[in-house]
């Protein structure tokens, strides 16, 4: 009888850690998946910033060295994106993209500020149609992209919970399966809606 339970028992643990590990995998990719649809309007964001920095231009006169800093910040929130994309389980990446993202959001609000600004002191001229449809695309993707976020993070709390419960946090640790970081709410005045002089 000790015989048979001396079998059975390495069988059972056997099993159960092959079962944990592969839930622990599952999860991790569901992370990688969710950061996917973060990935598309964070692509249209960053995509539509450059145009809507250029059109600026003509409106914004004494604003050239800040559309630089706008696009400055674009940049590194590719940059950001990029590094997070390649692994969308670390923690340090999500980490850095979030700083990346709230200095973009930060520019895009002083962006929308000074848009409002001038569109207030000209209020009898016709506002550009262009700028108007670019500062919806971009209310438009910034809104989905807090849907995406929610996502994301709802992924990383589950893989967490996974990775942080006994006894599957031995097999977590035996195989380096490191806990996420959610993202970060942004919160910007562009995911509420487009300038008030642009919409």
């Amino acid at each position: 009888m000790s015989t048979f339970f001396a079998l059975i028992f390495p069988a059972v643990l056997l099993f159960w850690a092959i079962g944990a590990y592969n839930r622990l995998v599952r999860m991790r990719n569901a992370i990688a998946q969710a950061w996917t649809v973060v990935d598309v309007p964070l692509r249209q964001v960053h995509d539509v910033v450059p145009e809507l920095v250029e059109q600026s231009r003509e409106s914004l006169d004494r604003g050239k060295d800040f559309l630089q800093s706008v696009v400055a910040a674009r940049n590194q929130a590719v940059a950001a994106a990029a590094a997070l994309r390649s692994r969308p389980v670390s923690a340090a990446a999500a980490g850095g993209f979030d700083i990346a993202e709230q200095v973009l959001r930060s520019s895009l609000d002083q962006l929308h500020g000074l848009l409002d600004q001038v569109a207030e002191a000209a209020v009898d001229q016709v506002p550009d149609p262009q700028l108007q449809q670019l500062s919806r695309v971009l209310a438009g993707a910034e809104q989905q992209l807090g849907f995406a976020r929610q996502g994301y993070n709802h992924a990383v709390r589950e893989y967490n919970q996974a990775v942080d419960q006994f006894p599957a946090l031995l097999l977590a640790r035996l195989f380096a399966f490191l806990p996420a970081a959610p993202l970060q709410s942004v919160g910007s005045a562009w995911e509420r809606g487009a300038p008030r002089g642009l919409g």
